[in-house]
């Protein structure tokens, strides 16, 4: 069966919402916990509502599928739902109800009650002449004066998850989710999924079957449900090979499914991206280019302990790197060392950067500042995977501090900076240099 959808599952749809007491925190909505307890019991409650537009008039709204959690005795979730054609109960202008001019509402692209409620007030205000308060405090009154309105058409529902929808017909769709919870519990909820037209299995059965006063409907629509979201999954399942899409718990699966090592201690960006170039890393893999990469990749999502203050310590631009990764973005030393390269740097270089290698090592990286140790240990590991099992390594970290054969080499890890002269900002000695001038004079005839 094909169905249309509105689905609230991020924090940026939450914003559409609009209500009181409610929180948005990580991806759900929940007690915000800013007001008196308003019930003799000692709980308190908060309440979100949001317009669901179908788009087209007389639409017959099929189901409202909510996930929510309740961790705690006395907590609650209550559900209701209003359909109609028209997008206010009010009859006043949207601009009266509001207190807006129209002018600041089409800046703000705002042409229903709902989308004014879920606006932030200082959004409006850097629109308007008004203040973030009197806007908060408009947007209270338009919210009790559209709940009054409709307060006598909402219809409940009997249950809170999967929500078979009846008699809700018109082209916009007023469900209102009421949390009710204590001082130190919540209930949650994670999504919410409105769908359209409706549609039942129904119409598949003989016409003896149709009038059952909606009792063999509801039985049906159980396994509608289940089918429906088989569907839906089949659908969305290329998200779970794209790893700049697929959900964080299932990036191990993909990362093992490619074949790739993602160890854990990783930041999820960097493993989302480390995925995503593993078709350009594998010919690399094993090789001083295959290493750079690797090493640029995980220094490029991790913060160093003091930012340098130069691109002295970045790969060579010479050096080709893949897998996407800008260089201006890592922000720490990084330089491979074989043990052949020492032949070609000179004399003057060779015993500072002999001293790190041993009779058994033949690469020796740079990297570094480390802020944690943690990430000096997963450069460690980098450098074990990354390079065949008969080359033997060392890491040597590299601090803020930069010393001209110590841990600088000229045209690798260092560059000299282009000398100028700026009326005003040029230093003697520094970036301006006197040199002794030969001055011809010539006879005065």
């Amino acid at each position: 069966m094909e169905f249309s959808q509105r689905t609230t599952l991020t924090d940026a749809d939450w914003q559409q919402w609009a209500g009181r007491n409610i929180a948005i925190r990580d991806g759900g909505i929940e007690l915000a916990y800013k007001s008196e307890p308003d019930r003799s019991d000692g709980a308190t409650t908060g309440v979100a509502y949001r317009q669901f537009d179908a788009e087209r008039t007389a639409v017959q709204w099929h189901r409202l599928v909510i996930d929510h959690q309740e961790p705690a005795a006395g907590t609650q979730l209550r559900v209701a739902y209003v359909a109609s054609d028209e997008p206010t109960p009010l009859e006043e202008s949207l601009a009266a109800i509001c207190g807006l001019s129209k002018s600041v509402l089409q800046a703000a692209e705002i042409e229903t009650i709902w989308e004014f409620l879920a606006r932030k007030p200082s959004e409006l205000a850097e629109l308007s002449d008004n203040s973030p308060e009197t806007i908060r405090k408009a947007q209270d009154r338009t919210l009790s004066k559209a709940v009054a309105a409709i307060d006598d058409q909402w219809q409940p529902a009997s249950t809170t998850e999967d929500i078979l929808l009846a008699a809700a017909k018109g082209r916009y769709l007023t469900v209102r989710v009421e949390l009710v919870g204590t001082q130190q519990a919540s209930p949650r909820v994670e999504s919410v999924r409105a769908s359209w037209p409706r549609q039942s299995y129904l119409q598949y059965l003989p016409e003896i079957y149709q009038d059952t006063d909606g009792v063999l409907e509801q039985f049906l629509a159980v396994f509608g449900t289940l089918f429906t979201d088989i569907e839906r999954e089949i659908q969305t399942v290329t998200e779970l090979i794209d790893p700049r899409a697929t959900p964080a718990e299932a990036l191990p699966w993909l990362a093992a499914w490619l074949g790739v090592e993602t160890p854990a201690e990783w930041p999820l960006p960097a493993i989302r991206t480390r995925l995503a170039a593993a078709p350009e890393h594998h010919p690399t893999r094993g090789t001083r280019d295959g290493l750079r990469n690797m090493l640029a990749l995980y220094l490029a999502h991790i913060e160093p302990a003091e930012p340098l203050d130069s691109a002295r310590l970045v790969p060579s631009e010479q050096t080709p790197v893949g897998m996407d990764v800008d260089l201006e973005e890592v922000s720490h030393g990084l330089w491979i060392l074989e043990n052949a390269d020492l032949e070609s740097i000179g004399p003057a270089a060779t015993d500072a950067y002999s001293r790190p290698f041993s009779e058994s090592e033949s690469v020796v990286v740079y990297a570094g500042p480390f802020e944690q140790q943690s990430h000096k240990r997963a450069v460690e590991k980098i450098i074990d995977r990354q390079t065949p099992a008969h080359i033997t390594h060392r890491l040597v970290e590299i601090g803020t501090e930069w010393r001209l054969g110590h841990n600088g080499f000229l045209g690798e890890t260092s560059r000299l900076a282009d000398r100028s002269f700026k009326l005003g900002g040029t230093r003697l000695g520094s970036t301006a240099h006197l040199q002794a001038t030969r001055v011809d004079a010539a006879a005065d005839d």
